[in-house]
């Protein structure tokens, strides 16, 4: 992880509460600066001291030493005023191995508990098409080979091992999903900023595997979902950037999502322009499956 100059560096995500916090932070970070440039051998250990010293701490959006129920409630106060989000203006950049990168228009939408579409576009053709409704979920690629629609239920495993996400998965990492805490135990990491929420689970096709959440407690947020298999690979990654804070509700939300998935050599990267937080209504059709075969 880039931490920047002698390992200190502001923080990803929400800027400071208020202007004042803001100018003192800097002032802070000026001084740190000037002094770790200037101090020779001893830069590592006045950096590192800094870095996780008194004014970080006084930053901290999440305690440093909060257990994991505080952790979780804090995670979940910050989603709590957001019911559903809408984009009709993200890009997204999809790699796959063996074949050039992608650059497609697309408009996503998603509402709890879980509800989900994600329509990506080239030239006013549909290129990629992932969602889910209260009863299944399905996706569909142009450009596999036959490009049908794989669908699965919910409360089915069926045909779920071919679909390359779960809806909650997703969901949880867009944003909208809270968490249960008696799902998680907690990890740290060797930064004190960063803890780690690890659920040990089975897929929807049955096969076990380690959820892992990276929280930010400086930012109050997570930044990044991974799950891996139970040799330790990873399967499944979603990396959250460039949070804002949107206006009306006070939430931040990321703007750039990095989603991965290894072992089928795909990678999305996902810009989000203009989100629209808890809109005024959002057609039924939206959340319908696509007709199966190909479109």
């Amino acid at each position: 992880m880039d931490r920047g100059l002698c390992g200190l560096r502001a923080p990803d995500g929400p800027a400071p509460a208020t202007p004042l916090r803001g100018r003192v932070f800097a002032l802070a970070g000026i001084a740190t600066a000037v002094l770790c440039l200037s101090c020779g051998g001893g830069c590592a250990t006045l950096c590192g001291w800094l870095a996780e010293g008194p004014v970080y701490r006084y930053y901290a959006r999440i305690p440093l030493d909060a257990d994991k129920d505080r952790i979780v409630a804090a995670l979940n106060d910050n989603i709590e005023p957001v019911q559903a989000w809408r984009c009709r203006g993200a890009s997204i950049r999809v790699r796959q191995a063996g074949q050039p990168p992608v650059l497609l228009s697309a408009q996503i939408a998603v509402a709890r508990p879980r509800r989900l579409r994600l329509v990506a576009s080239l030239l006013g053709r549909d290129e990629v098409d992932i969602g889910s409704n209260d009863r299944e979920f399905w996706c569909w690629i142009r450009r596999n080979d036959p490009p049908m629609v794989l669908t699965g239920l919910h409360d089915s495993p069926a045909r779920a091992a071919a679909i390359p996400f779960e809806p909650e998965w997703l969901m949880q990492a867009l944003g909208v999903l809270p968490l249960d805490p008696t799902e998680y135990r907690l990890e740290h990491s060797d930064e004190q900023r960063y803890v780690f929420l690890v659920d040990d689970r089975a897929t929807l096709a049955g096969v076990p595997v380690y959820r892992v959440m990276t929280v930010d407690l400086f930012s109050g947020v997570i930044v990044a979902h991974t799950v891996y298999d139970r040799q330790g690979r990873v399967l499944l990654r979603a990396r959250l950037t460039d949070f804002r804070t949107d206006e009306r509700t006070g939430v931040p939300l990321p703007h750039r999502v990095a989603l991965e998935w290894p072992p089928a050599g795909i990678a999305m990267s996902i810009g989000l322009r203009e989100i629209e937080v808890n809109p005024t209504e959002i057609p039924e059709s939206v959340w319908q499956r696509p007709p199966g075969g190909v479109r």
